[in-house]
Order: C-alpha cells, then structure tokens, then sequence
C-alpha cells in the first residue's frame, strides 16, 4: 500500500493579533500542534494581523524543478484577497533545522515591499478592547473588535504584554469603492503570494522557487526547499466590516500536476492508493480495479484529478 501523509510539519505558529485568533485554530497549549491539527482537517490557519506567520518543514525536500514548485491554498476569492508573503529556507547545514538563511520569494509587488520591517502589538486593558499598534514605518492605529467574534483577539498563549513581529510589509491592495470605508475591495496582486487567489486557480496559488531572492534582491538559486513560511503581508484594518485584513493558510504541498480522468490507467498509478481533497481530507482507499468507480464520482462532483509526485515518487491523489 502507498503510505501518503501530509506534506507538511509546523514548526511555529506565530500569530498577530486578530478577530479569528484563539478559534482558527483553537489553542489548547502549543500553538504549532494546534495548527497542525487544523491543516491536516483542511480547515483554516489564521495567521492574524500583519507581521502574523507560520513556519512549517517539508516532509521531504522541494527540489527546484524550474516551474511550479509549491502550492499554498487559503480563503481567497474576488476581490476578496488577503495576501501573505512566502520566505523560503534550503537546509544547507543539514542539521534538518530552520537554522539557515531565509530567501524572500519575489513576487510581483517585490519592489514596492518595505523588506526590513518590524511592528509591535501592546495588549488591550480588557478582553473587549481595541488591541493597538504602532510600526516602524511610523504608523499607529488598533485592531478592531467587531460584533461577529467576540473570543479575546490577543493570543491567548502570549504572556508579554507587548509582541513584536519583524518581517516585511506589501503595499496596500485596498480599493475604497465608495470613498468612505463602506465598500471595500480587497484585489488579488498579480502573482507569487498566499491567499491572493481563489483555491480554483492552482496556477496563481503556486510559486516558482526560482522568484527567491536574497536580502539584496538577487536570486537566491535555491537547489530546493526544506521549510517555508508565510506571513500575512497587508496592513489593514476597518472597524465597519472586515475588521483587520490576515492572511489564512488551508494547505501547503509541492505543485500537482493536473491529470485528464483520460490519462488516468492502470498505468499512471500504482496497484493501491488513498484519495484526498486537495486540502488534504481523506476521500477513500482504491485500487486499480476501482478506477471506474472512481473517475465516475470524479465525473459526478465536476472534478479533476491531480498526481502529486514528490522526490521519492510517492503520489498523492487529490480532487481539484
């Protein structure tokens, strides 16, 4: 039988302050299992306000194939984009830490990205306060409670009454429609970031390793990739409707190849396998002489199939 398992481990789950902090996920005591737990159901990680991250490993390294290398699904949809900027890591000591240098992927607003960034979250006076801010670029402001979550907004593992987060800051994809915050529009950047784009579309929910770049913006020429972060990237926030603009992650995998249910014979997989989602819910256990079966749910539900195959050719089967 072919063992398939998640791609990814989380090793931190750093969240900023925000109106789904302590529920998505919920936070019993480490936060990393927490968010580990929600991935492996296909449910949403939020990662918070800006600077907000999470860091995860691979289970086994994303070689650089000069393509699509690595998918990261959220809760995109138009004009409903949150983007989170991906740094990625090659353990190049391999002492199998995330120890080493991290490469920001260069997507298309790398130019007009403050690289050096830093803004601290001082903790409110109640459970129902405002949660206030202020950066290094000089900017203040608080995060707003609003009537929908009314869980506390400070994570609730924190013991400092300040946290600080250091990384970087995307220009604003804000579009006011109306002038007067009543109507926004929150539009997806042209490429390379998290949660930027519909789960649909798998080619702007993708990533090259090649847009890696070093901190002077040269590339980084990655011969792969062990661990990846991403952090929510926008800051933004509007007490009237969408509360504070954070970044959420529901899967992270190597790029699939989408498939034909055509291409699909006893030839292009292996004698047994699992099926999942593509945010990684288990479907069902096949074999070979199920794939009639199979391609007639996949007819049924409109759906793809997509192959997955990692270093060690293991192949993951998901719907798309």
């Amino acid at each position: 039988m072919l063992a398939l398992i998640l791609s990814i481990i989380v090793i931190s789950y750093n969240p900023a302050p925000g109106q789904f902090i302590n529920v998505l996920p919920a936070v019993a005591d480490d936060p990393a299992v927490a968010a580990q737990t929600n991935l492996d159901r296909g449910s949403l990680v939020s990662l918070g306000a800006v600077g907000g991250s999470l860091t995860a490993q691979f289970s086994e390294p994303i070689i650089n194939s000069h393509d699509y290398d690595i998918t990261v699904y959220g809760n995109a949809f138009e004009n409903g984009s949150e983007p989170g900027i991906i740094f990625l890591s090659y353990d190049e000591n391999g002492n199998g830490l995330a120890d080493d240098i991290w490469y920001e992927v260069a997507g298309s607003e790398y130019e007009h990205t403050i690289h050096s960034y830093s803004i601290t979250y001082y903790r409110p006076a109640s459970d129902t306060s405002n949660i206030r801010y202020r950066d290094s670029e000089g900017n203040e402001g608080f995060i707003p409670r609003n009537t929908f979550h009314q869980q506390p907004y400070y994570p609730s593992w924190i013991t400092e009454d300040a946290i600080t987060y250091q990384g970087a800051l995307l220009p604003s994809n804000i579009n006011d429609v109306n002038g007067d915050g009543s109507l926004v529009h929150l539009e997806s950047f042209d490429f390379g970031y998290a949660d930027n784009a519909p789960n649909s579309d798998l080619t702007a929910c993708s990533i090259k390793i090649d847009w890696a770049v070093d901190s002077l913006g040269n590339p980084a020429n990655l011969p792969q990739v062990d661990f990846i972060r991403i952090q929510t990237g926008v800051l933004y926030t509007n007490a009237s409707n969408i509360g504070e603009l954070s970044t959420e992650v529901s899967a992270i995998h190597p790029t699939a190849t989408l498939t034909s249910l055509d291409d699909i014979t006893d030839n292009t997989i292996p004698e047994e396998f699992d099926a999942y989602t593509i945010t990684g819910q288990f479907i069902g256990h096949y074999t070979i002489h199920d794939l009639p079966e199979l391609k007639a749910r996949l007819s049924i539900l409109n759906c793809q199939l997509s192959i997955l195959k990692g270093k060690s050719q293991t192949i993951k089967l998901m719907l798309k």
